[in-house]
């Protein structure tokens, strides 16, 4: 997936109240002589047994930074319900 995508669909799911500004870098690292270049890749691939969908998870993560930021109004220790629904 590229970047790109991934911001565009968080975007989407705040409901376009964010703007996505894409910086020029300030290094230019392309090579001058050669493309060739020795980079070995030490890595280990982790495969988990469960699955969530990366899409599902932003919203998850999304909610749970709403809900931080605007808690549940109270009144003598009871929580009032969730009066907030998200869109999906």
């Amino acid at each position: 997936m590229k970047v790109k995508d991934l911001l565009v669909m968080i975007k989407e799911m705040l409901d376009d109240a964010v703007d996505i500004e894409y910086i020029t870098p300030k290094f230019n690292y392309h090579y001058e002589i050669t493309p060739y270049t020795f980079a070995p890749k030490v890595a280990k691939r982790i495969v988990n047994k469960t699955y969530l969908d990366l899409g599902q998870g932003i919203f998850n993560y999304i909610q749970g930074v709403y809900k931080e930021f605007n808690p549940l109004p109270t009144y003598d220790g009871l929580i009032i319900k969730d009066i907030v629904t998200f869109k999906e």
